[in-house]
């Protein structure tokens, strides 16, 4: 098991997903890929059954903000 340190990362996620919900997608992306580029596929296929602005958003915007649990 490799631990690969995204805090930093995290940080300008959550920066850019409050200035620009399109951009952060896209940053979300290029995020994920770095991390693993199989990610990239397993996102794609487990959130295919949601709806992105209403059901996936949301939870990462919970996540940022500290209120997911």
């Amino acid at each position: 098991m490799k631990i690969i340190d995204t805090y930093e990362e995290i940080k300008k996620l959550e920066s850019s997903m409050r200035l620009n919900t399109t951009a952060f997608l896209e940053e979300w992306k290029r995020y994920i890929a770095n991390i693993s580029p199989l990610l990239v596929e397993k996102r794609i296929q487990d959130s295919n059954n949601y709806n992105l602005k209403k059901e996936v958003i949301p939870v990462i915007e919970q996540a940022f903000s500290g209120r997911i649990f």
